[in-house]
């Protein structure tokens, strides 16, 4: 074996020291008796030199010389089960790092009685069970790492004694269920990542034991059912990846255990449906930080997705936005009425098209969050009428639309200029008469028009103009503009 030592800059100490393993050696070899010499070390590392021979136990008689230690790292090795108090007693340890080293198998105790162990890498490894107990009395640990082994069962309870940690890494493994009690104690943990799993349903409050938990990724696993009360208990929860699994069909309510989600994904899923009822506790959901991703999926065109079509002219999210005017849907009915509208997008259907009937019961949004511009009367104004839908004509060549989803034009005046400058078909209706009245008085009798004039200069009038103040559409502004200059300047 060979070790090279590296001394502190400013003191002529050895404090870190790198081995690399060239042949098989027993437990008690000299060189790591020879560890006794350098107290001051606080970092070791042994790893392979080529691939034949390779560590295949714990070198605690070197580490036993060691009391300073802080960085602990071996790598490449055989270790295969990990005996009880492997590394014991060393009081000092903030990083211990075990990737890659064949390890089968963790006893009891097996990584115990480190009491400023922070930092614990477990990854490519072959652990298939984590057992209760075999991590213990580890009170600062806040990241957990154990990546890329073969993981299928974890007791409940096994991290019951880790209530400082913050981070827990599972991803890829082979994970197929669990439970209530799977993540007892871990009242601080903010993230965890079960990616690339085989968990194949969510039950009810599984995640309830990390009521801090704010990132959760479940991509790629093969879920096919989830729980209404799955993520019950997780009022911090913000970031969720469900993308890639085997959804159908999402229960009503899902997300009341979980009303600060902003960032959902759904991708890449099997889903039928999503219904509002699904989605309405997303407390969320109208905030500018807001996204949920949806594309991917197999939506069925039915009055389930037409809440899609009021959600998109609420949201102040663009990206969200943007995702919900592509969301698609097929009709199952292949008539001659739908035949030319599969794969249509939601937004481009009416209410009539998606079989809604009279007694549909459309969501409200709370008044509180529309936009500014939309009338704060339920949400009448953004509700599309049978026979109103979104015109893919209207979005410029960036996917940006130029007019709201279901809206008339008269709403769409109202949302640029506000409820008091545009009042409908009535008021339009006035201006045309007020430019009709001007268009007469270019022909009337010169005497009237002087007579006009006179009055507007006993008013304090002095340009000689006929001005006239009413209220107008702002669709006839250019041409109102028009007959007053005319009127002036004649």
């Amino acid at each position: 074996m060979y070790c090279r030592c590296d001394s502190s800059a400013t003191k002529d100490e050895v404090t870190d020291v790198t081995c690399y393993v060239g042949r098989k050696l027993p437990s008690d070899h000299i060189v790591f008796q020879s560890f006794e010499r350098q107290p001051s070390v606080v970092f070791v590392a042994f790893t392979a030199f080529g691939n034949e021979y390779k560590l295949d136990f714990v070198p605690t008689t070197a580490l036993r010389y060691t009391p300073q230690i802080e960085r602990l790292k071996i790598s490449q090795a055989e270790l295969g089960d990990l005996k009880p108090r492997s590394f014991h007693n060393l009081t000092r340890l903030a990083l211990l790092s075990l990737d890659s080293n064949e390890i089968t198998s963790l006893d009891t105790e097996a990584i115990a009685d480190l009491p400023r162990l922070k930092k614990l890498e477990l990854g490519d490894n072959r652990l298939r069970r984590l057992r209760v107990g075999s991590l213990k009395n580890l009170p600062l640990l806040t990241h957990l790492f154990l990546e890329r082994n073969q993981l299928e069962v974890i007791d409940d309870g096994a991290f019951e004694e880790l209530g400082a940690l913050k981070e827990l890494e599972l991803s890829d493994n082979s994970i197929e269920k669990l439970t209530e009690q799977s993540f007892r104690g871990l009242s601080h943990v903010t993230r965890l990542d079960l990616f690339r799993n085989k968990l194949t349903r969510l039950e009810a409050r599984v995640f309830s034991g990390m009521p801090q938990l704010a990132e959760l990724d479940l991509k790629y696993n093969a879920l096919s059912e989830v729980d209404a009360l799955a993520f019950e208990g997780l009022p911090q929860l913000t970031v969720l990846y469900m993308s890639y699994n085997r959804l159908r069909v999402l229960p009503a309510h899902m997300f009341r255990g979980a009303p600060n989600l902003v960032s959902v994904d759904l991708s890449q899923n099997q889903l039928l449906t999503l219904t509002w009822r699904t989605v309405q506790d997303l407390a969320k959901i109208h905030a500018e930080s807001f996204d949920m991703s949806l594309t991917g999926n197999k939506f069925s065109c039915d009055c389930r997705l037409a809440w899609i079509m009021q959600l998109v002219n609420i949201t102040r999210n663009a990206k969200f936005r943007r995702e919900l005017r592509h969301v698609k849907c097929e009709f199952d009915d292949p008539t001659a009425a739908s035949a030319n509208m599969t794969g249509s997008k939601v937004v481009r259907l009416n209410f009539k098209q998606l079989g809604c009937t009279e007694e549909h019961e459309r969501p409200l949004f709370d008044d509180r969050l529309l936009p500014t511009d939309t009338p704060r009367s339920g949400l009448s104004s953004a509700r599309p009428h049978d026979d109103e839908y979104y015109d893919v004509s209207d979005e410029d060549d960036d996917g940006h639309d130029t007019r709201k989803v279901g809206y008339t034009e008269e709403n769409s005046l109202r949302a640029q200029h506000g409820n008091g400058q545009a009042r409908g078909k009535e008021e339009t209706s006035s201006a045309r008469n007020e430019v009709e009245a001007i268009l007469s008085q270019q022909k009337a009798p010169e005497k009237d028009a002087t007579g006009s004039s006179n009055r507007h200069k006993a008013n304090g009038a002095s340009s000689g103009c006929t001005l006239r103040t009413f209220a107008f559409a702002p669709a006839l502004f250019p041409l109102l503009l028009f007959v007053t200059s005319h009127s002036c300047w004649r």
